[in-house]
């Protein structure tokens, strides 16, 4: 295995392109300075990413786990994180179409993990969702996820864990920064990079147990994001810390901001993935089904729309037989000497 250049690096070390017997992979490799801790958070993803086999998660291809080798193989996904795709685009290419086409393959991708795997993925964000040459999206960096039975899911269990503690490192997740691109998180006194937790669910910020539904806030954040373009609560950075406001997310009911012109079932959607009561929120079933229903009747419009289109076409063309007969040009009638031969104009 080669390594080709460096793709980017978080606190838990580096990702770099790599060429594999002839294929582009990812290589995740922890920073050479993590602790005891850290190296066996990282050993846990290696396993948990080797268990995982789903076209909406990102491909588990191999691991060294003998220091100081250790590092972890994955697919490479030419076009890079969502985060980064959305804020380049151009805005007619983020449409609702685009929108629901990402949230399914997210939410496959979820509905996968949650009642499959029995997997709260803990960490969901759009630097977390890397998108491929075909555009399609995978769910990726399980540092901090967590197992838990899956009965949970089928019987509904917002809250599936009292390990506030874990919660608390969920909240000191630092993101990954790519290369070239300007790393504005703080750092504290110990050189800790702490991340801005806008995608954290109010129930995890105010240390109460974990639950599977934490996940589908972070989705509703998500989708706010592929809405609006920008940062969540991106029009209050110049007027507060980002300590405040997850403060008022978590005690005051705070929202991210919601587009007017967004179309009434995906505003819909977000509205109750950021309900404030885990159980208030659907399960990533339902999600799943929404988003369906929304793609369906799109197309339903869309055929609609079409056969409209080229049904006045046809009512226009001349030549068209069954065009009505007002369209139909008729050759104009002159007076001629002879009575019995029109002379056409």
């Amino acid at each position: 295995m080669v390594i080709v250049q460096e793709l980017g690096s978080g606190s838990f070390g580096d990702v770099m392109l790599g060429s594999w017997l002839g294929l582009d992979v990812a290589i995740k490799r922890p920073g050479f300075t993590m602790d005891h801790a850290q190296t066996a958070q990282f050993l846990k993803e290696i396993h948990i990413m080797s268990t995982l086999h789903h076209p909406n998660i990102v491909s588990f291809i191999g691991a060294c786990i003998e220091k100081p080798n250790i590092c972890m193989v994955m697919e490479y996904l030419s076009r890079g994180n969502l985060f980064d795709y959305v804020r380049d685009a151009k805005e007619e290419d983020i449409g609702p179409w685009e929108i629901t086409k990402f949230a399914a393959d997210i939410a496959r991708g979820m509905l996968y993990l949650h009642f499959r795997c029995g997997i709260v993925q803990r960490d969901l964000k759009s630097l977390n969702l890397l998108l491929d040459r075909w555009l399609n999206i995978k769910v990726c960096d399980f540092g901090l996820s967590r197992a838990f039975q899956k009965k949970d899911v089928r019987n509904d269990a917002s809250n599936i864990d009292t390990d506030t503690e874990t919660n608390r490192v969920q909240m000191r997740t630092s993101s990954f920064i790519p290369v070239g691109k300007k790393d504005t998180r703080q750092k504290t006194e110990d050189g800790f990079v702490q991340g801005t937790p806008f995608w954290v669910a109010p129930e995890l910020i105010r240390q109460e147990p974990l639950g599977y539904k934490a996940d589908v806030w972070s989705f509703g954040i998500v989708l706010v994001e592929m809405l609006t373009r920008k940062n969540p609560y991106w029009e209050l950075h110049d007027k507060k810390s980002a300590d405040e406001i997850i403060v008022e997310v978590a005690y005051e009911g705070l929202r991210p901001t919601i587009p007017t012109a967004t179309p009434r079932d995906i505003r819909n959607l977000v509205e109750i993935c950021l309900a404030d009561k885990p159980g208030d929120r659907p399960n990533f079933q339902k999600v799943s089904e929404m988003v369906q229903e929304m793609r369906k009747a799109m197309r339903e419009e869309r055929h609609m729309h079409k056969k409209q289109a080229m049904s006045e076409n046809q009512s226009n063309d001349p030549l068209n037989q069954n065009a009505p007969l007002a369209n139909i040009v008729q050759p104009k009638k002159s007076h001629s000497p002879n009575p019995h031969i029109v002379v056409e104009d």
